[in-house]
This record gives structure tokens, C-alpha cells and sequence, in this order.
């Protein structure tokens, strides 16, 4: 996965999931931070494409492959000190259904054997995992693995 294919992947699964109204692609922690201070609560619900991290795969040259790490966040920008129990309950219900359904998506799109990019990604390594407080935001992230 280039990062234009991941810019691709970002643009169409805001296009299928309505509750998403915003991408962002960032590197780091502090990247993220940077562009989530820009944000009003407005904005959400966001999601967030890291660029990809990418190694090598192989025994000797003949058989050598490119391997791609990535990862994608549903998050929202919250006041997370003033959440009460069933804002904290509804805000990660709310992020959590958006990040199966993006999950779903791109399960669908690899068992359809397109687009290319996605054909090798290992489906065990597409954990969800909670998000709290990062960048001011909550909600959850999943890791992405092509091999």
C-alpha cells in the first residue's frame, strides 16, 4: 500500500460510511495532535490513516517482498475529563460501530480481490483497540498488515 493508496482507501470509506465526516492522514503522534487542535467537536466523527511503515519479507533476494504496516483510527474529539459514565458509554459504543463497519469494508473489499493493494493482507492482524485521550480524542484503532 502506497500512500496514495492509502489516500484512496481514507476518501472511500468516508464516501460509504455516512457517520464519518472527516480524514486525516498523519505520521506520528505529534502530527496528529498538530492537526487535531485545528478541529472543533463539530468535526466528528474522524478517521485517521498512519502512514505506512514498510519492511522486507523473504529468505534470499530470489524471493524477497515489500511488507506494509499500517493503521487506522475512529476517533472523536472530546472533553474526555467532563465525560460522564453514559457519555463515555455512547461515545465508544458510537466510535465502535463505525470502526466494525470499516473493518467490514475492507474484509468485503478483499475476499472481491480488489483493489490490489489489499490482496495480502493478513486478516489476524486487524485488531481494535480502545483509544483514550490521545490528541483529545477517544475511540478506537485498528491495525492493518499486508504481507
Amino acid at each position: 500500500m502506497s500512500p496514495f493508496e492509502l489516500r484512496e482507501l481514507l476518501i472511500e470509506i468516508k464516501t460509504v460510511i455516512a457517520s464519518i465526516n472527516k480524514t486525516i492522514p498523519v505520521i506520528d503522534d505529534s502530527m496528529l495532535t498538530n492537526k487535531i487542535s485545528k478541529l472543533e467537536k463539530d468535526d466528528n466523527m474522524l478517521l485517521v490513516g498512519v502512514l505506512p511503515s514498510y519492511g522486507s519479507d523473504g529468505q534470499n533476494v530470489d524471493n524477497v517482498r515489500t511488507t506494509t504496516v499500517t493503521q487506522l483510527m475512529v476517533l472523536e474529539k472530546c472533553d474526555y475529563s467532563d465525560l460522564t459514565e453514559d457519555e463515555f458509554w455512547e461515545l465508544y459504543e458510537r466510535t465502535y460501530q463505525t470502526m466494525q463497519t470499516v473493518k467490514e469494508l475492507i474484509v468485503l473489499k478483499v475476499s472481491n480481490n480488489c483493489p490490489t493493494y489489499l490482496a495480502n493482507i493478513d486478516v489476524n492482524s486487524m485488531d481494535i483497540d480502545p483509544v483514550w485521550a490521545k490528541a483529545e480524542c477517544c475511540g478506537w484503532s485498528m491495525d492493518l498488515e499486508i504481507i
